[in-house]
């Protein structure tokens, strides 16, 4: 009975080592997207400053014209 008893607490301190491990991994993944995500909302937010700025809009014909001859 002992030996049965030893055996599941071993396969439970298996299991939960596994699981640990496994839970790690998948924060860390998790927590790599995230910060790329956070990342890119960064940049999204940059460039929606730089678009809506007053200088942006001025220099809008000119690159217009540079699209179109680059186009021909």
């Amino acid at each position: 009975m002992r030996q049965v008893i030893a055996r599941r607490f071993g396969l439970w301190r298996e299991d939960a080592a596994m699981r640990d491990w496994v839970t790690g991994g998948r924060d860390s993944a998790l927590a790599d997207r995230y910060k790329v995500m956070s990342e890119r909302d960064q940049a999204r937010a940059q460039l929606a400053a730089v678009q809506s700025s007053t200088s942006w809009r001025v220099t809008a014909p000119l690159r217009w014209t540079k699209e179109l001859f680059q186009r021909r």
